[in-house]
């Protein structure tokens, strides 16, 4: 996921997407598909981190990675696929 991350971040800093106010319907899908899949990976960390135990530490730090990457893919969305 994080290498998906990183290419997309990539090629929507690119000068080419630069000339395009938004991207194609099917690109925003992804993004939002993209936020949808890292969010339900953040509410499955969290779970295990209300329950507690032993892996609820490592949970947490995968509940806010998870959290972030959604919130990282939400502002792509807000810039390059919602219209004002």
């Amino acid at each position: 996921m994080l290498r998906i991350y990183t290419i997309t971040v990539l090629l929507l800093s690119s000068p080419a997407w630069a000339a395009d106010d938004k991207l194609s319907d099917e690109a925003c899908k992804n993004i939002f598909n993209g936020i949808q899949s890292a969010l339900v990976s953040a509410e499955k960390q969290w779970v295990i981190v209300r329950q507690g135990g032993a892996n609820a530490e490592m949970a947490a730090g995968k509940a806010g990675f998870w959290s972030q990457q959604a919130a990282n893919y939400a502002t792509v969305y807000d810039s390059l696929c919602k219209d004002d």
